[in-house]
């Protein structure tokens, strides 16, 4: 078994831009921007930023569509044939909740990890009650 490291942030840049060469993106969308903030982050977890940036533009049509239908007072629909382009700004609003959720999964997987080790005994050396270092 081998050990495949996270991309640096010119990689995480590159795989942005793939993930989004088939999207209509806004023009202030900085793919080395995002890069540089999604230190930590594998390509899932840049496709998953990509996904929930996108959702935020629909969910803006539908609370547009929304309010369209309750003002007209009438039964023809009204269809939107595109959706604005994703923002840097959906960019940031996806970025907080992720960063949200994973500090929230990385503190779970450091609390299993540390009650694993305790159990084991592990961080106990034999003559002392001081923990070693594990570096």
């Amino acid at each position: 078994m081998f050990h495949i490291g996270l991309p640096n942030h010119l990689q995480r840049s590159g795989i942005i831009k793939l993930i989004l060469e088939n999207e209509v993106v806004s023009e202030d969308v900085d793919a080395t921007k995002i890069g540089r903030m999604t230190e930590g982050f594998s390509g899932s977890d840049l496709r998953e930023l990509c996904r929930n940036a996108a959702l935020y533009r629909v969910r803006d049509l539908m609370r547009d569509d929304r309010h369209s239908h309750a003002a007209e007072n009438s039964d023809e629909e009204v269809y939107h044939d595109a959706l604005r382009p994703i923002s840097m700004e959906d960019f940031r609003n996806a970025l907080g909740k992720m960063k949200d959720s994973k500090v929230l999964a990385h503190m779970e997987d450091f609390r299993n990890a540390l009650g694993k080790m305790k159990d084991s005994k592990v961080l106990a050396h034999p003559r002392s009650s001081l923990p070693l270092e594990l570096d």
